[in-house]
Formats: structure tokens, C-alpha cells, sequence
């Protein structure tokens, strides 16, 4: 499959339609299926750990049977069952309340892109003056609005290792310097060389640097230029549709809606869980599991061999499956089939804008919109040409 607007290609997740779900398919009526379901489950990686402590215990059922004794009292690891349980639990519920809390920025960015392409079609198709220029006007505000969703993507997946000015639709001769630090290793790039090519204003002297200019720095940067293109779009000088003070308004709150949703997610990218907590809570809970099975074999529980080799097996998936569901909610914006559906948000927003293009201004406005976010590759003479996917082929 292709990333949205772009010739680089990706994997995405596949999806079958099973419903409105952008993740793991699931029926919560259907007990078995739930259960023993593998896609999107934890089943594959958290089977190892109980194969080794089961046989770990059976290695020390064989050891008492020929009489050495390797058990520890089962009165100290109780005590540390607290803390393991504690610090697993709380790390599992920070864990999630950030796996929510970026859902709900990232569907806040998406919504707002959607209703600004939206508002901008409503507020301006009805004009009887410079119906030319409104129609240029609509096309260059939902340019500039999914260029900025297409680089916040790019810069929350890494999609093939692009970098945000990488993104498709990105102009890198309109983006402008991303620092000032013109000496660095970064400032050496590729794209700085090109950059200084085509804006030699843009050399500045040493004493003029601040904050840094590492790729990651760089990235985290672009969407906040490209969101104030998009405010110098909607309020652009004459011969542009007129609009009065509260419909600009209208329009500018919803790039501030999408901008308090990067902010959000951009304070967890900056600021992830505390690295000590996580230690802490990973140093415990291995050897909460690794010793189980010495504390259980030492209490006089009663239990047959099969019992005790059942008892670990459970509790060792209880505590490592909670251990590695929270390490996969951990980065919401990976590859892993739970994992917030950046991309196909990106391609389904993409998609309505274009649609919403094409209702106001004709197909070939949306078609103009669509090569400016992705360029024609060049094809050769012996190649056959592809249809495009989405909605908008069928109108082709």
C-alpha cells in the first residue's frame, strides 16, 4: 500500500471490514474467540516467560524429589508481591490514561481538519464576486491544512524514516530554516544545504543560537510552521474571498483546535513516564516471577505437581501479560495492531477533503488538489498506468 499523497511505500496494517474499527477486530460476546484470538494479543510474547519459569518448576519438583532443597521462604516474597502489584498497576494505569488521552488528541486534530476544509467549502461557495478567486482560496486553505496533517503524521509514525519536511505535500523551499544553528552536523544535511541554496538570508552569526537542532528537534518544529502558513492562507490579503471578522474566526479556531491537539501529544513526546518508575517497576516484577516458583514450592499449599506447574503458568501470564500490555500501549504511535491508526486516518481525511473539494469546485479542482500532494512519479513508456485508490477514482 502507499502512504497517503506519497510514492514511498509502507506497510500498514490490514484490515479486513468488520465494522468501523481502525485497530483489532474483536466480538466481546464471543468468549472463545476473544480468548484464544491471536491477532492483536499478547499471547506470543508473553508465552516464553511461562515456558521458562514452568520449567524452572519443574527443575525444582526433580531437585526435591532427589532431595535438594533450592526454596526460599514464601513470607518475603508476599511482601514483595505488594510492591511488584503496586508499581505494575500504577505504571499499567498511567500507561493507558496516555494511550487515551493521545487518541483523543489525535482524533482532535483530525476533526478539525476535516470541519476547517469544511467550513471553508460552506463560507465561501455562495459568493457571487470572484468566484475564480474563492475556488483558488478554498484549494490553497485545504493544501495548507493537509500539508499539516501529512507532516504531523509523517513526524508521529516515522513512516520509512522520513523526516517531517520529508512529508508528502511539503515544500521545502516555503518551509524555511528550522534553525539557526547553521555549524551542526544537522545544519549540514541534506536538506539544509538545500535550504541555504535557495534562501542565502538564512546564514545566521553563532551568537544568534538557542534550544537544539537535533533531527528530533527539527521535526517536532515543522508543524508549527506549516500551522502558520495555513493562518497566513485563511487570512490572506485582497482578492481573496471577503470574509467578516467572525468567519475567519471560525476558521482560525480550528487550527488552534489542531494545534492544542499536537501540543498534547508533543508534551508526552517530550516528556514521556518517568524513567525510574519504569525500572523500578521492572526490576520487582522479574523477580517477583523469576522467584514464584521457589516461594511457591516452600509453602505447604498441598498441591499436586500438576497444580503447582498450573498455579505458575497462570500467575506468570497475569503479571507478564499486564507487564507487556503496558509496554505496547507504551508508544501509541508504533506498528503494533493496538496502536493508534494514524495512517488511516491520514488517508480517510485526505480522502473527505478531496470529496468536499470536488462537490464545490469540480473534479478537476479535487484532482489539482490531489497532484499537489502527491506529485506524478515519472513513468516509463512500457509501463501501464494504475488506477488510484479511494473514493475519488470512482469519479474518474
Amino acid at each position: 500500500m502507499v502512504f497517503p499523497c506519497s510514492s514511498r511505500t509502507t506497510q500498514p496494517r490490514q484490515r479486513q471490514d468488520y465494522g468501523y474499527s481502525w485497530t483489532v477486530a474483536y466480538d466481546s460476546r464471543h468468549i472463545v474467540s476473544v480468548i484464544f484470538q491471536c491477532y492483536g494479543s499478547v499471547w506470543s510474547q508473553v508465552l516464553p516467560y511461562c515456558i521458562v519459569n514452568t520449567l524452572l518448576t519443574l527443575l525444582l519438583l526433580y531437585l526435591l524429589s532427589i532431595g535438594i532443597d533450592l526454596t526460599v521462604s514464601e513470607w518475603g516474597h508476599e511482601f514483595m508481591s505488594v510492591l511488584a502489584s503496586f508499581l505494575l498497576i500504577t505504571k499499567f494505569n498511567l500507561t493507558l490514561g496516555v494511550y487515551y488521552e493521545m487518541q483523543t488528541n489525535l482524533m482532535r486534530m483530525g476533526r478539525s481538519t476535516r470541519q476547517l476544509v469544511m467550513l471553508a467549502c460552506c463560507l465561501t461557495q455562495h459568493q457571487q464576486q470572484n468566484q475564480k478567486a474563492a475556488a483558488v482560496w478554498r484549494s490553497e486553505v485545504a493544501y495548507r491544512a493537509l500539508v499539516l496533517l501529512s507532516a504531523t503524521s509523517t513526524m508521529l509514525t516515522k513512516v520509512n524514516d522520513l523526516n517531517a519536511w520529508e512529508a508528502p505535500g511539503v515544500s521545502v523551499s516555503e518551509l524555511g530554516p528550522l534553525t539557526l544553528l547553521q555549524n551542526s552536523e544537522t545544519a549540514k544535511s541534506s536538506y539544509h544545504q538545500q535550504n541555504l541554496s535557495q534562501h542565502p538570508k538564512g546564514v545566521h552569526p553563532r551568537q544568534y543560537e538557542s534550544g537544539y537542532s537535533l533531527p528530533s528537534d527539527l521535526n517536532l518544529r515543522v508543524p508549527t510552521i506549516l500551522a502558520s502558513q495555513l493562518f497566513q492562507a485563511i487570512a490572506a490579503p485582497s482578492g481573496t474571498p471577503k470574509l467578516d471578522s467572525i468567519q475567519v474566526k471560525q476558521l482560525t479556531d480550528q487550527v488552534e483546535l489542531f494545534l492544542e491537539g499536537y501540543h498534547g501529544i508533543r508534551v508526552y513526546l517530550n516528556i514521556p513516564l518517568p524513567y525510574s518508575m519504569v525500572q523500578m517497576s521492572r526490576i520487582f516484577l522479574l523477580l517477583y516471577v523469576v522467584t514464584m516458583p521457589f516461594a511457591i514450592l516452600s509453602a505447604d499449599l498441598k498441591l499436586a505437581d500438576a497444580q503447582v506447574i498450573l498455579l505458575v503458568f497462570i500467575m506468570t501470564y497475569g503479571f507478564m501479560g499486564l507487564e507487556l500490555v503496558s509496554t505496547n500501549l507504551d508508544d501509541p504511535f508504533g506498528d503494533d495492531p493496538a496502536d493508534l491508526p494514524v495512517i488511516e486516518i491520514t488517508k480517510e481525511l485526505m480522502e473527505d477533503a478531496f470529496l468536499m473539494i470536488s462537490r464545490v469546485d469540480g473534479l478537476d479542482a479535487a484532482l489539482r488538489l490531489r497532484d499537489r500532494m502527491k506529485p506524478a512519479p515519472p513513468r516509463r513508456s512500457n509501463e501501464p498506468a494504475t488506477e488510484e485508490d479511494g473514493l475519488l477514482s470512482n469519479l474518474l
